[in-house]
C-alpha cells in the first residue's frame, strides 16, 4: 500500500513594523489618534493641515538680490452632516490660514504676475466659511457664507500642478478688481449655485461681496460690509466636459466660458461705474510619449471627483495632519 504525504507550507514570517514605517504608511502625519481619528470620520466630522514652505532666490536683476522663504500654515474643518446628523446632502466647513515670510514679487523681482502661490501678508486669517446642501443625488449644488472664487471659477484643474501663481486666479481678474476680488488669501461673502444636468455640462455662477479690501486692512477675514459702496462681484460660468471616465477613450478634456460683473466704487470709474469682461479657456491633457504612456497605463488611476462633490477641485494641496 502506498500513500502520498503533502508537506505543510511554510508560513512566511510578517515583516515587523517600526514607528517610522508606520508613520509612513498612515494617512496622516498625526496618525489616528488612538483611534479617535477614524472614529470622528465615521461621524462626518474631519480635520485638515497642512504646511507649505518654499524658499526663493535672485541673483540678479529685479529689486534686490538675496535669498528668502514663504510660509503658509492651512487648518481646517469639515463636517458631513449627513454622517452627523442625518441631513441628506448637507455639508460645512471651514479654513483658516497662517500666512508668515515674504514675498519673492514685492521683495525681490518686483514683478506683476506672482511668483509664490503662497504669499500674503504676514496675520492669521479666516479664508473661508461655508454651508452647502446638494439636492436631486448632487445636480443641483448651493452653497453660502464666506467663500472664494478661485477655487470654483476661472480655473483649470492642472493648473494647480505649477507652483507660480500665473496659473491660478488670473491677472485680468486680481489687476482690475478691487482687493484683487475674492481669491486666495481673501474670501468674501457670497453665495454660488451649481447645476450639473448632463455628465458633460456644468453651469454655476455666484454674487460675492464687490470690495474684499487690502490684505493689510481686511486683516482677519471679517471685513464683511455689503453697501452700494461696495457693490456686488457677479460670476457665471459654463463648463463642457469630454472624456472624463476611464471607459471613455480619448484624452479628457474641458471647456470653460464665463462673464463677470462688478458694480463696486473703483477709484476711475466709467460712465456707469461698472467693470466687466468675459473669458474662454481650454484645459487639456497632451498625449504621452509612448514609452512614459505604457508605464502610467500599468498605474492605478485616481477617479475624477463629482462635479458638485463637498471637495470641488479634488486637488490636494499636502500632506494631511
Amino acid at each position: 500500500m502506498a500513500s502520498t504525504a503533502w508537506a505543510e507550507p511554510r508560513e512566511i514570517p510578517k515583516e515587523k513594523s517600526s514607528p517610522l514605517s508606520d508613520w509612513l504608511s498612515a494617512d496622516g502625519i498625526t496618525g489616528d489618534w488612538g483611534g479617535l481619528r477614524s472614529k470622528l470620520a465615521d461621524r462626518g466630522i474631519v480635520f485638515l493641515g497642512t504646511e507649505q514652505v518654499e524658499g526663493w532666490g535672485n541673483t540678479t536683476g529685479g529689486l534686490e538680490r538675496g535669498t528668502i522663504y514663504t510660509g503658509l500654515l492651512k487648518l481646517g474643518l469639515n463636517l458631513d452632516l449627513e454622517k452627523a446628523v442625518g441631513w441628506c446632502g448637507a455639508s460645512m466647513g471651514t479654513t483658516w490660514f497662517w500666512l508668515s515670510g515674504r514675498d519673492a514679487s514685492s521683495d525681490l523681482a518686483g514683478n506683476f504676475l506672482t511668483i509664490s502661490g503662497i504669499a500674503g501678508f504676514n496675520t492669521v486669517r479666516m479664508f473661508e466659511v461655508w454651508f452647502q446642501q446638494n439636492l436631486l443625488n448632487d445636480k443641483i449644488s448651493l452653497r453660502l457664507g464666506q467663500l472664494t472664487a478661485d477655487t470654483e471659477f476661472i480655473i483649470s484643474r492642472y493648473g494647480a500642478t505649477f507652483i507660480n501663481a500665473t496659473f491660478g486666479w488670473p491677472a485680468f481678474m486680481y489687476m482690475n478688481l478691487p482687493g484683487g476680488g475674492p481669491q486666495f488669501p481673501m474670501g468674501a461673502l457670497g453665495v454660488r449655485l451649481a447645476v450639473n444636468p448632463l455628465y458633460w455640462f456644468k453651469y454655476q455662477t455666484a454674487i460675492f461681496q464687490g470690495n474684499v479690501y487690502a490684505e493689510n486692512v481686511n486683516l482677519h477675514g471679517f471685513a464683511w460690509r455689503l453697501n452700494s459702496q461696495n457693490g456686488l462681484f457677479f460670476l457665471n460660468e459654463a463648463q463642457f466636459l469630454w472624456n472624463q471616465s476611464e471607459k471613455q477613450m480619448g484624452l479628457p478634456g474641458q471647456f470653460k466660458a464665463g462673464a463677470w460683473v462688478d458694480t463696486a466704487k473703483f477709484a476711475n470709474p466709467n460712465d456707469d461705474n461698472l467693470v466687466r469682461g468675459n473669458y474662454g479657456f481650454r484645459p487639456k491633457v497632451l498625449p504621452l510619449p509612448a514609452k512614459i504612456a505604457r508605464v502610467r497605463s500599468a498605474r492605478p488611476t485616481a477617479t475624477e471627483p463629482h462635479p458638485l462633490s463637498k471637495n470641488p477641485t479634488g486637488v490636494s494641496d499636502g500632506s494631511v495632519a
